[in-house]
């Protein structure tokens, strides 16, 4: 009954309930992943959100950039935690951001992502994400203390970044892939069914360049060794090992 085909119909269905009638509109790309439905109940993903804000200090939530590599990390981190969480992640792009719509926006104005103020100006966000049962319902939760202050479904957030002039198109992957494949002037290839680039790696699989930009993010341009201690306490976290009995 939970195969990967009705996760995934679900997962449409859900994002595209009450979208059609708002000025502001989220578009679902066909070429999302599928999802494995995660053992989990609410509480655990409040509790996995509160862990999060509480323990993983080393991520500054207030940094408009590194979104990617705060992805990253909390999906892999949540993971090795928790099991029972399937952890995948959101990607929600700005309309011009698109490479099939780059020749639609040549004399058009961009119209951005937003999350307040200071964050205006996203081409693209990510963030991670889970799917679990909740009172007889498949609901999509979604990880990100940078915009959200508690786990909200895939529509609350990704409503909540989409201008009300604008459109943004949103498709979900994999946990594996870092970042998107794109083309030469750096707009996401978006009708690509696969994330296969031959010129580059979409990956991070040691999580090294995900730590250095995080690092970096939280405490400027420093000499690497000073890094040292974060260094290790974050691939303990990644690895499982924490030090609990």
């Amino acid at each position: 009954m939970h195969s990967r085909l009705v996760i995934t119909m679900l997962l449409i269905f859900m994002i595209r309930i009450n979208t059609g009638s708002q000025t502001k509109g989220v578009e679902y790309s066909p070429y999302s992943d599928s999802v494995e439905l995660s053992s989990a109940d609410k509480s655990l993903i409040d509790k996995a959100f509160d862990y999060i804000n509480d323990e993983l200090n080393f991520i500054d939530f207030d940094d408009c950039n590194n979104c990617d590599s705060r992805a990253h990390l909390i999906a892999a981190i949540l993971e090795s935690k928790h099991p029972e969480l399937n952890m995948a992640k959101a990607w929600l792009f700005a309309d011009f951001k698109r490479a099939s719509q780059e020749e639609r926006y040549r004399y058009k104005k961009y119209v951005y992502l937003s999350a307040g103020e200071e964050c205006s100006s996203w081409g693209y966000h990510v963030a991670p994400v889970v799917l679990i049962r909740n009172k007889g319902s498949v609901d999509t939760m979604v990880f990100d203390p940078a915009t959200q202050s508690n786990p909200v479904s895939l529509q609350k957030w990704a409503l909540d970044l989409t201008p009300q002039e604008g459109k943004t198109y949103l498709i979900i992957k994999d946990k594996k892939y870092y970042t998107f494949p794109d083309n030469s002037n750096k707009k996401f290839e978006d009708m690509k069914a696969g994330w296969v680039d031959d010129n580059k790696s979409l990956n991070d699989d040691d999580y090294s360049k995900s730590i250095e930009r995080i690092l970096k993010s939280k405490h400027g341009l420093r000499e690497h060794w000073l890094f040292s201690s974060e260094i290790k306490k974050i691939h303990d976290l990644l690895s499982g090992d924490t030090g609990e009995n």
